[in-house]
């Protein structure tokens, strides 16, 4: 699992959620060269490709750490590997997880702020 560099605490091991639950998660978008290569090579084909789009390195960095961070702590929840989550597209561009579409108690958002 990537270790991201954290100004919360640490989450526990196994992660796990009850119907009333929100967790909220908080990556900084400024990661070390090592870890954006660990995040990017947790991405799809496609989000590679929308990443190489960017024509700015800052945006390119930091759409390829928000992608990579989502994967992991996706993964964290469905306990599969990060490169194994598969997103889908919503008709109005929000994703969405294709990897278990049965599970909706489990729901996300991301954003950049």
């Amino acid at each position: 699992m990537v270790e991201f560099e954290l100004d919360w605490k640490v989450p526990p091991p196994k992660l796990t959620l009850t119907e009333r639950d929100v967790h909220l998660w908080r990556v900084s978008l400024e990661q070390s060269e090592s870890i954006l290569q660990q995040l990017q090579a947790l991405l799809s084909i496609d989000e590679r490709t929308r990443a190489e789009r960017f024509h700015f390195e800052l945006d390119r960095h930091r759409f390829i750490v928000a992608r990579g961070a989502l994967r992991t702590i996706l993964s964290g929840y469905l306990g599969i590997a990060p490169y194994q989550v598969q997103f889908r597209s919503s008709p109005y561009g929000k994703p969405l997880l294709a990897t278990f579409p049965d599970r909706d108690d489990l729901q996300f958002n991301l954003s950049h702020s």
